[in-house]
């Protein structure tokens, strides 16, 4: 299931997207005019996507198996259908991981868990599979403000302290715990109390968590992609030297992006593909600098299960990395999305990607 491609540019797409420009989305094409210019949060994942709309009805459609649609063992919704768990329940994101396993996570900061559960990834305290949306039991009633999703492990920030949770396969120790068993609920990552983290990250199996004053630690596997120096796995979240503030960190399977607080981007971890955009193929273990003609960059992106890196950078959008099977982009390449004549002219069709907020009102 780990082949999926998908575009990283998701989360930079932040303006209201048209309605024609919607309609080069496959999985948008059976949805009535009325309730696609009435939805406020959309998020494609390969064959499936959810939607919430400007009344807070949560829908799904296309076609998914192991759980993942919320709907009970139906694995084809050709048109949307509502998923009543979550309706009214404010969701404000979808986090999907590459197995599947699915998440919403609301305003008040409550996480609903469905989908594919092998290894306790969905943190409901087993390890079967969920069809419907489940409400995931923190200790002590802690709201969770973020959300990060591996190939099999779970991270989640808490909203008002800034503690990190951590669940589900640990071979690598990604859980940050003094063993290597699995864990099927939220457990409590030891960091260093003083500190106060403001982000957490995955890539496949390695966990990443940015301090509020750009400090980086990270843990679990590591050919390079945990920026310390070395390429070992280690349980323990370890300071990444680095002498600039970090304002974001962002995640492929097995390489890390990060941004500074002054717009400037650095990677590390594995360069296979070209993902860390440096016009070579040597993987790397410590932060370095790319591409410094990018000029100020604004937001970066990668997904935990791919090769693949985009940056944003006033109104331009970069890519990089192995961008569809046999394509690879080994410097930032500028890449216009809304050029697209359809949605498949750079991407596979089953592997269609799309997440952010909408706004309804102002998609014509």
């Amino acid at each position: 299931m780990r082949n999926l491609p998908e575009l990283a540019v998701s989360e930079l797409v932040t303006k209201p997207m048209p309605l024609q420009e919607l309609r080069k989305w496959d999985i948008f094409n059976t949805i009535d005019d009325n309730l696609l210019l009435n939805i406020r949060l959309a998020h494609v994942h390969g064959t499936f996507g959810f939607l919430i709309s400007t009344v807070d009805t949560a829908y799904v459609i296309g076609t998914g198996t192991d759980g993942c649609l919320g709907i009970g063992h139906i694995t084809s919704a050709l048109s949307p259908v509502k998923i009543d768990v979550l309706t009214g329940q404010l969701v404000k994101e979808f986090v999907i991981s590459v197995e599947e396993s699915c998440f919403a996570l609301t305003e008040d900061g409550r996480v609903f868990a469905w989908g594919f559960n092998s290894s306790g990834q969905l943190g409901i305290g087993n390890t079967a599979t969920i069809t419907t949306p489940q409400l995931i039991h923190v200790t002590g009633g802690v709201k969770i403000s973020q959300l990060a999703a591996g190939y099999t492990h779970t991270l989640a920030l808490a909203m008002h302290t800034g503690q990190v949770f951590a669940w589900g396969w640990n071979g690598y120790g990604q859980l940050g715990q003094e063993n290597f068993n699995d864990r099927n609920e939220p457990g409590n990552v030891e960091l260093n109390p003083d500190i106060k983290i403001k982000q957490i990250s995955c890539s496949g199996d390695g966990s990443f968590a940015l301090t509020q004053c750009g400090e980086l630690y990270s843990w679990g596997h590591n050919i390079g992609e945990l920026g310390i120096g070395i390429s070992t796995p280690t349980y323990i979240p370890t300071k990444v030297i680095f002498h600039k503030p970090i304002k974001k960190v962002s995640n492929g399977a097995n390489h890390t992006l990060v941004l500074t607080t002054s717009g400037e981007l650095y990677a590390c971890g594995r360069n296979a593909e070209g993902q860390l955009g440096m016009g070579k193929t040597t993987d790397v273990n410590v932060l370095t600098r790319v591409a410094a003609d990018l000029g100020i960059i604004d937001d970066i992106s990668s997904i935990p299960w791919m090769h693949q890196s985009s940056a944003k950078s006033m109104d331009k959008t970069f890519v990089w990395g192995e961008i569809n099977e046999g394509l690879n982009y080994y410097s930032p390449t500028e890449f216009k999305l809304f050029n697209m004549s359809r949605s498949t002219s750079f991407l596979k069709e089953e592997g269609q990607f799309m997440h952010k907020s909408m706004c309804g009102s102002n998609r014509t």
